[in-house]
């Protein structure tokens, strides 16, 4: 597995995120966080409505 600089760049952009270390009730709040089209992340006050007991861990 290469680790360069490009290689992990290129992971970033074109891979999906690996949450394996997220909590489930985080999941969906981080996947959506992390979209790779600025255009689909949600804004600020839906994440703070979709976290759990409304606070930001």
């Amino acid at each position: 597995m290469d680790r360069g600089l490009h290689a992990r760049k290129f992971r970033i952009a074109q891979e999906k995120p690996d949450l394996d270390g997220v909590p489930e009730a985080h999941r969906d709040l981080v996947r959506a966080g992390l979209a790779k089209d600025p255009a689909q992340r949600p804004s600020v006050d839906p994440r703070i409505q979709q976290a759990p007991d409304h606070r930001i861990v």
